[in-house]
């Protein structure tokens, strides 16, 4: 939905599992924009849409688990016990993220030198993107497939926790889910290892799951859904580097 044309379903799907791959090399989301941005290079998409559109996939996904973190905080209201929850380290976390943002932006903007370079790029980048967001087609295909990818992910948590017989609402699983996504994604550890275990752990026992059960539950999650689907992923993107995808 965010490129001219269509993708072979065949090799995304690899694309995919190799997402998941270089996620546990290359810290946050930097190596799943490169990859993308590679990836659509290789399909022949044009080089400023290719490179637009990595960090717009990664601003749609973002979105999405904000605006279901509110929905899911205003439904669950006052049943999630955040007390014995250090929000500290998190808030300090995001206030360096933005700092540095408002910093680069800014020089970036203020010095002659770089924003004449980087300037043209930014308008090509912007224009080749433009019907991605003002197409409603193409606007709906990014949204509702980042929207069910979302909530398929809260449903196999919501399963884990049933799997050591303790029971989590679906609202409540969005709303762990969407917490602890992005807080991983702010954190410079590649794959979130041990940072997603802690987080998820951390938001099922606020929903009130009994901690064993959350850390358990929490380790299963990641097992499935970070851990074993990069094995798969070594040999896709050895695939997909075969036959000069990526």
């Amino acid at each position: 939905g965010l490129v001219p044309g269509r993708v072979p379903l065949g090799p995304t799907l690899q694309f995919r599992y190799a997402l998941n791959f270089v996620g546990l090399a290359v810290p946050g989301d930097a190596g799943s924009m490169a990859m993308n941005i590679r990836y659509m290079e290789k399909l022949g998409v044009p080089p400023a849409a290719a490179v637009a559109q990595g960090p717009l996939v990664t601003v749609f996904t973002k979105l999405t688990d904000i605006i279901l973190l509110l929905i899911a905080s205003r439904v669950i209201g006052q049943t999630v016990d955040l007390d014995d929850v250090d929000s500290g380290p998190v808030l300090r976390l995001i206030a360096v993220a933005v700092v540095l943002i408002v910093i680069g932006v800014v020089v970036a903007f203020a010095v002659p030198k770089f924003r004449n370079k980087i300037l043209p790029h930014l308008r090509e980048a912007f224009g080749a993107v433009r019907e991605s967001v003002t197409d409603p087609e193409r606007l709906l295909r990014v949204a509702g497939g980042t929207l069910i990818q979302r909530l398929l992910f809260a449903m196999a948590l919501a399963a884990a926790v049933g799997a050591f017989g303790e029971s989590i609402s679906f609202t409540e699983a969005v709303f762990v889910n969407s917490a602890v996504s992005l807080f991983v994604g702010l954190v410079p550890v590649p794959g979130g290892v041990g940072v997603g275990e802690a987080a998820l752990a951390a938001g099922l026992t606020a929903v009130g799951v009994p901690e064993g059960a959350a850390i358990a539950a929490a380790i299963s999650h990641r097992m499935v859904t970070a851990y074993l689907p990069p094995i798969y992923g070594f040999f896709a993107s050895k695939w997909l580097t075969e036959r000069d995808y990526l």
